[in-house]
């Protein structure tokens, strides 16, 4: 009987402990489970339909590739043994990516047409981009900490505030809100610039110099001078 089904003696079961085979069995499949899968990762693998470790080892690995592959860090906690291919498996996955980040579906990008959590996430942010800042005035965002459109549209909107207090005409526009966490901070840029052209060019003679190229007085003066 071990012959048959552990050959290697690999596992620690005894057949001469069982009075039927089936005991055995039970008992050895067992012991494939504690030895593969100690902590249930992959509770939907049927040890009843399968006869052979190996068979349980390939099937153990596969899961653990698609895991690897899509879900690492096993944020969405989806067990692949339940899927019969990988792609039922990015289905489920896709369904938890839109979750996250577009569960109102306010954007027009289809999570269908992604691979990748990462492809779909990128997707969304070009979308947020080329429907709300389709000049790409900001872009100074650090997009990692935006989750959902809602909390881009929320900074979004600070900042075209900020802007239309501190340069209503548009003037300093190279000067990027979005790179700045606060209003102080972008303003103290804008007043900058406008302290060293009124020093150096109060009459605006010098049009081809801009004051928001320079990321300091002197290297704008100089430009002034070499002008």
């Amino acid at each position: 009987m071990r012959d048959e089904w552990d050959c290697d003696c690999e596992f620690e079961v005894n057949p001469c402990d069982f009075e039927y085979e089936e005991y055995y069995v039970k008992a050895l499949k067992r012991a494939w489970k504690k030895e593969l899968d100690p902590y249930d990762e992959f509770e939907y693998i049927d040890l009843e339909l399968i006869d052979d470790v190996n068979e349980y080892k390939d099937r153990i690995d596969e899961c653990k590739e698609w895991k690897d592959e899509h879900d690492s860090n096993d944020e969405y906690n989806v067990d692949p043994s339940q899927f019969d291919d990988v792609e039922e498996y990015l289905d489920a996955l896709r369904f938890c990516w839109q979750d996250k980040y577009d569960p109102s579906f306010k954007t027009n990008i289809d999570v269908d047409d992604y691979g990748t959590e990462e492809d779909y996430r990128n997707a969304l942010i070009l979308d947020w981009q080329e429907t709300y800042d389709s000049k790409h005035q900001f872009n100074g965002f650090n997009f990692n900490k935006f989750t959902t459109i809602d909390d881009y549209l929320v900074e979004l909107d600070d900042r075209m505030n900020w802007t239309t207090q501190c340069d209503p005409e548009g003037m300093y526009s190279k000067i990027d809100a979005s790179n700045y966490d606060n209003l102080i901070q972008y303003k103290h840029q804008i007043n900058l610039r406008k302290a060293w052209k009124n020093k150096y060019d109060p009459n605006n003679e010098h049009t081809n110099v801009d004051s928001c190229d320079y990321s300091s007085v002197v290297e704008y003066h100089e430009a002034i001078m070499d002008g």
